[in-house]
């Protein structure tokens, strides 16, 4: 069987009686770039929205306009380059992505449709405009190496790869074949598109590591899921008809640090590698990458790289964003997890205060605050060699730290002295271009970290100087997560963190039963108490009712005093010992023993006097066993829709008044054309 009649029997399958003209309509395209997906090629279709921006510039330059040939895509964080066709990230490092203007597709069975290249695809669709006039189908198209497009009609267009030998071709004549399809629809399902403006902004930096959690994410990976599940509760949570039925928009952008450290082109690394020993290389690999990012922190050198770094990008990002977004009334908020919490929260405590602008007034506020005295402060500045402040930066009021030595307290500085305190080198802060409207911790170890550094108790009117809300987020197993409001007040160890709601707006089911085992056991308690109180004025605590009962069973409903048995009722304001929170912290000395929950109306002003600790629930599996999961809960954040809801309803209650001002806004608009 030679090569042409294999192709003639083939075509005799597909063969109709006369030509066969079909009218000429334009083909409808759609762009795509391309990204790698676990070593395969994957095309990705842009949303509905920037297609049509795409298409419109690509006719403007075939018209020999190229004033436009940079497009912003996908909300602003990309740009597409028309004439190289490649997708670039705008805030963040990435590789560039290739382009193409979809039109003509092929797929094989079980997988998805792949456009062809621009040049095959214009080829083909010159053939099928000449078919379309002359009815002339069953047209083989050669294309580079050997490979075949056959159009046996306008519903059966057949792609061969190549074939070296014909004799086969009834064997393999169907399994190398594509199907070729013209036209995008039916391709893929692209979204709609991000084109409102922007209501708010978030940094989010990382934690230790170059992954985020167990399923290898990097933080570019967790930010795009982040901003994808925001998109869809603000959806489905928030209703905001005042902005014409669009919904409220929240930008993130990643913060990368560790790259810094960590890069192959670094002497840093290179020393490492070389006096790392050869022995078990994955647990070596873990160590260098994730836990040495403590210690570098810990030096001042590098903690001094990372600070800078860290700031240097948000004042860079700031400016970019302006640039792009000349209209942008909204505020900024920042998500730090895990250590980069603490890279944050060192930054953010030592800002310029714009309340400070005399010594005089300084001293004051340290005298006030009841943390820090003046002698200590003059000590302090000898201590430096000087100020201790930036040029043209007034130090400010910090949380207290007791000083090695004399005993008294000090401040902290823009320049932080190394007797501070564990792991707090001194070094230099910048100072950022902006005023955070919150700064959100997620996993953090702040509280454990400002406790290594000698920090005794944070002073209540101590804040962070230019941003007025500070909220500690934490899952209730994660090993790494610390509490703050017991540094600022001792009784709160007491009181459990409050509690954040399920984005399902209800409490789930496990913990649903052991709240109404708790209430059953209050209301237990209630309806005995008069018995015990009547037994007791009666004077006949052995009264013969109760005389057959066991003595633990008498014990209990007497309160009788027995031996090993703790009869002290749990009254209702009693924190229960609740796995789900953990166990009840120890009583500091000076808070209540009555072993009832103090009634702490302020919480210092950290973040406005309000709450600072919240605590996520637990799954129903996580609570099977909280070892098990205590890993996997330490990056369980970057997933959670309780978390995340939570983030949206702090920012959204942030641009409550720009909210009523663009509500206001499109009412005046409205009425112009009514």
């Amino acid at each position: 069987m030679d090569y042409q009649s294999s192709f003639d029997s083939v075509d005799g399958l597909f063969s109709r009686n006369g030509p066969m003209v079909l009218p000429f309509e334009p083909v409808h395209s759609h762009w795509f770039f391309c990204r790698q997906e676990n070593g395969k090629d994957v095309w990705i279709p842009f949303t509905h929205y920037d297609s049509k921006s795409l298409e419109e510039a690509f006719h403007q330059n075939r018209r020999g306009d190229h004033s436009i040939n940079i497009i912003s895509t996908q909300g602003g964080r990309y740009d597409v380059d028309l004439k190289e066709r490649k997708l670039t990230a705008v805030y963040w490092e990435e590789e560039k992505f290739p382009v193409r203007r979809g039109t003509w597709f092929s797929k094989m069975a079980g997988e998805v449709f792949v456009p062809y290249e621009e040049q095959i695809a214009d080829k083909l669709e010159g053939e099928y405009r000449l078919i379309c006039k002359t009815g002339d189908w069953q047209k083989r198209i050669d294309l580079p190496g050997g490979e075949t497009i056959i159009l046996h009609s306008e519903n059966a267009m057949i792609h061969y790869d190549a074939t070296k030998s014909w004799t086969d071709v009834a064997e393999t004549l169907y399994k190398n074949q594509k199907t070729v399809k013209r036209g995008w629809e039916g391709t893929c399902m692209p979204d709609e598109g991000e084109w409102e403006p922007i209501d708010h902004v978030v940094f989010v930096s990382h934690g230790i590591g170059s992954y985020c959690d167990l399923k290898w994410r990097t933080l570019n990976q967790c930010v795009d899921a982040f901003r994808l599940m925001s998109r869809n509760l603000l959806r489905d949570h928030f209703n905001f008809a005042g902005k014409k039925g669009k919904s409220f928009r929240v930008e993130f952008i990643p913060i990368n640090w560790h790259g810094i450290l960590h890069s192959d082109n670094t002497e840093l690394e290179n020393r490492i590698k070389r006096i790392t020993l050869p022995t078990i290389p994955i647990v070596r690999y873990f160590a260098n990458d994730y836990v040495l990012d403590i210690l570098f922190y810990s030096s001042p050198k590098y903690c001094k790289i990372i600070a800078d770094h860290v700031a240097s990008d948000m004042n860079r990002l700031h400016a970019l964003f302006l640039q792009r977004n000349p209209g942008y009334k909204g505020g900024l908020s920042i998500i730090g997890h895990s250590l980069g919490s603490i890279v944050l929260f060192d930054m953010l405590s030592h800002q310029p205060d714009p309340s400070v602008k005399s010594s005089s007034k300084r001293f004051k506020n340290c005298v006030d605050a009841g943390f820090v005295t003046q002698p200590a402060e003059v000590a302090f500045e000898n201590e430096l060699g000087g100020s201790g402040s930036q040029e043209g930066l007034s130090p400010r009021t910090s949380y207290s730290r007791q000083g090695s030595g004399s005993g008294s307290f000090v401040s902290a500085d823009y320049v932080v002295p190394p007797f501070m305190g564990a792991g707090y080198p001194s070094i230099r802060y910048p100072v950022l271009s902006f005023k955070p409207s919150a700064f959100f911790a997620i996993g953090s170890p702040v509280g454990m970290f400002l406790a290594v550094r000698g920090v005794t108790q944070i002073a209540e009117d101590y804040s962070l100087p230019t941003c007025p809300k500070f909220l500690n987020i934490f899952h209730p197993t994660d090993p790494v997560a610390y509490r703050i409001e017991p540094l600022l007040i001792p009784e709160a160890c007491k009181l459990p963190a409050a509690v954040i709601e399920n984005h399902k707006s209800r409490q789930r089911l496990h913990l649903v039963q052991k709240n109404l085992a708790t209430v059953a056991s209050s209301l237990k308690s209630r309806l005995l108490d008069p018995v015990r109180a009547l037994a007791s004025f009666a004077g006949i605590p052995n009264f013969a009712s109760l005389a057959g009962l066991p003595s633990k069973v008498r014990a209990q409903f007497l309160n009788e005093e027995q031996p090993g048995v703790n009869v002290t009722p749990q009254t209702e304001e009693e924190p229960p010992n609740d796995p789900e929170l953990g166990p009840a912290a120890p009583t500091p000395s000076g808070s209540r023993q009555n072993g009832e929950i103090p009634k702490i109306k302020v919480f210092g002003q950290l973040n406005g006097g309000d709450r600072i600790d919240y605590v996520l629930q637990q799954g129903p599996l996580e609570s099977l066993n909280q070892y098990l999961f205590a890993l996997h809960s330490h990056a369980v954040y970057w997933d959670s829709e309780d978390c995340l809801l939570f983030i949206l309803r702090q920012i959204i209650d942030i641009e409550r008044d720009n909210l009523s001002a663009s509500m206001e806004e499109s009412e005046e608009d409205e009425s112009q054309y009514i």
